[in-house]
């Protein structure tokens, strides 16, 4: 990149395109750590499913708090990013983390916590958003790191 610019004399700036780069590599990162979070997911809805089966035997017998539940169980759904390039793909699963979390704690009394290592790094990728231009070894090391957590939990 440096050469290019030195090459070019100086007078083009590349910062933007430096900037959507770093930001398209951290969104490989966090989709990454989004497939560790939809199995994550997975099981506390299958948890989440006994608790209310549990609580609601057949025949149904109170289906307005059995609604309230299934409503609640699939409103645990995270919300896609529109644009990375836009926005911070790592702060906004971030957010949908501590919002999904809190929903399976209040209304199906799960208090399992997402991957705290699944957490920094995404942490990290937040705050490398707005800090371009990156290293490149620290966004291939972000990469990396992600990958052999997914390979670690996920064997």
């Amino acid at each position: 990149f440096e050469e290019i610019v030195n090459e070019m004399g100086g007078d083009v700036d590349f910062s933007e395109l430096r900037q959507n780069m770093d930001r398209m590599c951290l969104f490989d990162t966090v989709a990454i750590l989004k497939q560790i979070f939809s199995r994550y997911l997975a099981v506390l809805r299958m948890k989440a499913q006994l608790f209310i089966d549990q609580r609601h035997p057949q025949p149904i017998e109170d289906n307005e708090e059995y609604n309230t539940l299934t409503l609640t169980l699939a409103g645990t759904s995270p919300q896609p990013p529109d644009d990375p390039l836009t926005q911070d793909t790592a702060k906004l699963l971030l957010q949908e983390i501590e919002r999904i979390v809190s929903i399976f704690q209040q209304h199906f009394d799960l208090y399992e916590e997402f991957d705290q290592r699944a957490i920094e790094l995404l942490n990290t990728a937040n705050s490398m958003y707005n800090a371009s231009p990156n290293p490149p070894s620290e966004l291939m090391s972000l990469g990396k790191q992600a990958e052999a957590l997914n390979k670690f939990l996920y064997k």
